[in-house]
């Protein structure tokens, strides 16, 4: 009897391990063994996962700029970028400016110029006008007023000759966001033909330089101090070449 039972435990065995082959359970290769088996079948297997060295804000700048969007400047919590737009040599004036917070977030485009001239007319001091009323943007620079306030100050040269310069004031809130999104977002047109030449501290105000004719004949500079809403403040001396 004990050998009827051998006989039969090793029959119902043996079936068992048949239909567990039959039926596709084959048991489980191990990791080695199924990246020596791929590598012998000509596939490539990676061993690790490499990481990326950039953290996971920098990737995502990367993925929401353009490919051509150039690193600017990095100051006061942002980061500024800008994109050629121009058709040729003579349109460097047209460029889309970008921005990101520090920690690269928030990636946001500010202004893409006009490529038209109609709006190539001069206002007065302490022009409001829109992000979407800006026609030259080939420099910006980042400034910071004694209240912590960060704008932009965004000029080019759209008719070879005078310098157009806005101050665009600088917000990551969503309302902010919609408003660059739509090109509604308010700025400043600066009068200043020659541009921007820095920020005075001791005045917390923005110095540009702007030009005008001898009465002789031949152009002269003088200095022009701006405050933050747009008005000047103070007019330099004339400033002969």
């Amino acid at each position: 009897m004990t050998t009827i039972k051998k006989i039969a435990t090793g029959l119902f065995l043996l079936g068992t391990t048949l239909c567990f082959h039959s039926c596709g359970n084959t048991p489980s290769t191990t990791t080695n063994e199924a990246k020596e088996q791929d590598n012998a079948n000509g596939d490539s297997v990676p061993t690790e996962v490499v990481p990326c060295n950039q953290p996971e804000q920098s990737a995502e700048i990367v993925l929401q700029l353009p490919s051509n969007a150039k690193m600017i400047e990095k100051k006061h919590g942002v980061i500024t970028y800008i994109q050629p737009m121009g058709q040729s040599e003579d349109e460097d004036y047209i460029n889309a400016i970008w921005i990101a917070d520090e920690n690269g977030n928030n990636v946001t485009r500010v202004c893409c110029p006009k490529t038209d001239m109609e709006s190539c007319d001069w206002k007065g001091d302490n022009h409001r006008c829109k992000t979407k009323d800006i026609i030259a943007a080939a420099k910006v620079d980042i400034v910071k007023d004694h209240k912590n306030n960060v704008y932009l100050v965004i000029s080019g040269v759209p008719d070879s000759r005078n310098v157009f310069s806005y101050l665009v004031p600088v917000g990551f809130s969503a309302k902010d966001q919609k408003e660059f999104s739509e090109g509604e977002k308010e700025c400043i047109h600066i009068h200043s033909a020659e541009g921007f030449a820095g920020y005075s501290k001791e005045k917390d105000a923005l110095v540009f330089y702007d030009y005008s004719y001898k009465e002789e004949g031949g152009r002269y500079s003088f200095k022009e101090i701006y405050d933050f809403n747009g008005n000047m403040i103070e007019k330099g001396e004339p400033e002969y070449n």
